[in-house]
């Protein structure tokens, strides 16, 4: 059998699978809850060739069936290693596929730690593949601080993501806020800096003025703990030990901001 005739068939072979696919969404539907099959292996994909995004629509609309079928916790849970690897394998073959993200974030990055981390791994094909796309590397940066606790990954992510047209303004406000609650409390109010000599907006301006204020005190602190630092050789336990040699008084804070103190290291919160 020629090239071509293997091409064709293998064609027809994945258009009565694709058909089959969508004859089976009702039947599944009466019967209710259902699991997700393990993915073929992957020489099956890899022989796909430049039928790959048929074949990543097929697997997409499993992930579709299997999440509008309402499966229980118990199910959901017991599914999410394979839904995962069929999420990430939609996303290989047909990176261009949008939706593929917005369901990973909403599927994935709520049930554990290690699945926003997988949720993270799937987005980074997206930011790739979908440069205009705000949202996606913003999705990176809320999974790395919310889900990760890694303020100052997620503070990366929403400042690559306020870069992109069109995104909100308060995309980079609330970055160089984590930037300071990782501790990088200098990059942070560089970071308003900026901010505040690119905006037009009064009001902007009265709130980034507000923000830098709180950050210069927090600096002051953080060279006192340098200056504390490079006499005594060690961090001091707490921040009341900077007081009198090193700091005057420990700056007071407005409502919005606090300073926490831990193993050695400050924090604007």
């Amino acid at each position: 059998m020629s090239k071509r005739s293997l091409t064709w068939s293998f064609f027809v072979a994945l258009v009565v699978l694709y058909a089959s696919l969508f004859s089976h969404v009702d039947r599944v539907k009466e019967q209710g809850e259902h699991d997700l099959q393990p993915l073929a292996p992957k020489a099956f994909y890899d022989a796909t060739g430049y039928l790959k995004q048929l074949s990543a629509e097929i697997v997409f609309i499993k992930t579709k069936l299997f999440l509008g079928s309402d499966p229980n916790a118990d199910r959901r849970q017991k599914n999410m290693p394979v839904l995962s690897a069929y999420f990430k394998q939609v996303a290989v073959m047909h990176p261009l596929l949008s939706d593929t993200y917005y369901m990973a974030e909403s599927a994935l990055s709520w049930v554990s730690p290690e699945y926003a981390a997988r949720a993270n791994d799937i987005l980074k094909i997206g930011i790739q593949s979908h440069q205009d796309v705000y949202l996606f590397p913003f999705f990176m940066g809320f999974n790395y601080f919310y889900h990760l606790h890694e303020p100052e990954e997620g503070a990366k992510w929403l400042k690559r993501a306020s870069e992109y047209e069109g995104a909100p303004k308060w995309f980079a406000h609330f970055a160089s806020i984590l930037a300071a609650r990782g501790g990088n409390i200098s990059g942070g109010l560089a970071w308003l800096r900026m901010m505040l000599s690119t905006t037009d907006d009064e009001n902007e301006k009265k709130r980034y003025v507000a923000d830098i204020a709180e950050y210069e005190k927090a600096m002051v602190v953080l060279k006192a703990i340098e200056r504390y630092k490079a006499k005594v050789k060690r961090a001091p336990e707490k921040l009341e030990d900077l007081v009198p040699e090193f700091l005057d008084a420990l700056p007071a804070m407005t409502g919005r901001f606090s300073l926490d103190y831990k193993q050695g290291k400050l924090f604007l919160r």
